[in-house]
């Protein structure tokens, strides 16, 4: 009995323990929107050497050694984003909540000092917030990323940011949502996995051999303590990016497996961006999510297992439903426009974004 009694409660406190590791990271830093982005000054690299390769920033040497591309703004440019916004939060009515993620880029947080390639792109989130609808809601990613410069945030070798960085951007919207929240380092709750030596899209950008040279670490986590199922609709095209039809179903893992050295890491993620995937969770609380993003956000929503009950993903290059017809049908509860900023100022995005709102309606 007294053994029995020692078990029982100490399968109470880890319970116990864990729900309040849940709860506290539900409330990470403050609930409150945030629609004024500070000011910001680089100081982990401000003088560090840069040189253009293809209109290419490429700084650093060895290990240290970065290519991005320049942001070239300006900031007036991005105002429609949040008017695309404005028209989602007019069609999807009181019942759908409307969540506005412009991403930075790594030019944002890496760039030299007085580097004359390339904008502030804190300025233009500013222009997208002030521009956004009251009951549009806006989630500031720049600052929170802002706070974790010195970590592996982003990619050296690639366009894209790194893991690291979506999960605390995930971990902000998951405040402002009011969902439960995992911690990546609670071992229970998540596996670490590395990719080694992953040469990204700016080796081949820059045409720099020590960019080759000088490999990234491709660093992820796999939710391991919920169940979830992931489907998968795959697309015929006729061009890039024009959809045509839809292939037969065929049933697929989110996170895809790839070997050290592979160019095709960041495909981690839902296999790459021409899909259009479903993920149902054991996470009973009746929030469904629907990202419409590029590929920065493919890497979001692997975070949000265990906050969502569902979570959809649309790319804002490939759809060939309705969007309006497709969110009803789903039940869902909460719409994440979420884009990088090299496309939150292109127009062809922009209008995509819009067509989806009246392309094949029933």
């Amino acid at each position: 009995m007294k053994q029995t009694l020692t078990i029982i409660i100490i399968i109470i406190a880890t319970l116990t323990a864990k729900a309040d590791i849940i709860d506290s990271l539900a409330t990470y830093n403050d609930t409150t929107e945030n629609r004024i982005v500070p000011a910001y000054v680089n100081t982990i690299c401000p003088n560090v050497p840069l040189k253009m390769w293809r209109h290419v920033c490429v700084t650093g040497k060895g290990a240290e050694i970065r290519a991005f591309s320049p942001w070239k703004g300006p900031a007036t440019s991005v105002v429609e984003y949040a008017n695309v916004a404005n028209l989602y939060r007019e069609a999807f009515g009181d019942n759908v909540q409307i969540w506005l993620m412009p991403l930075p880029t790594a030019a944002a947080f890496y760039s030299p000092v007085n580097n004359p390639n390339t904008k502030e792109e804190y300025s233009a989130i500013n222009a997208i917030f002030q521009h956004a609808a009251p009951d549009v809601h806006c989630v500031d990613v720049h600052t929170i990323l802002a706070q974790h410069v010195d970590e592996y945030i982003y990619l050296r070798t690639d366009h894209h940011w790194a893991p690291l960085g979506a999960y605390y951007a995930a971990k902000r919207f998951a405040a402002l949502a009011k969902v439960p929240f995992r911690d990546i380092n609670d071992t229970t709750s998540y596996e670490k996995r590395v990719i080694h030596k992953f040469c990204g899209t700016m080796y081949s950008f820059s045409g720099n051999i020590n960019v080759k040279n000088n490999p990234d670490e491709f660093t992820y986590w796999l939710p391991i303590d919920v169940d979830y199922h992931a489907d998968f609709v795959d697309y015929t095209y006729k061009g890039p990016h024009n959809v045509t039809g839809e292939k037969p179903y065929k049933p697929n893992t989110y996170f895809r497996e790839y070997p050290d050295g592979s160019p095709m890491a960041y495909c981690t993620f839902m296999g790459g961006d021409a899909h259009l995937t479903s993920v149902k969770t054991a996470t009973k609380n009746g929030r469904r999510v629907l990202f419409v993003k590029d590929s920065f956000g493919n890497a979001l929503p692997g975070y949000l297992f265990y906050s969502f009950e569902e979570l959809h993903v649309v790319d804002c290059r490939y759809f060939n439903r309705n969007l309006v017809d497709y969110v009803a049908e789903h039940n869902i509860t909460d719409i994440v426009i979420c884009n990088n900023m090299h496309f939150v100022s292109a127009p062809k995005i922009l209008n995509a974004l819009r067509v989806y709102l009246t392309q094949y309606k029933k």
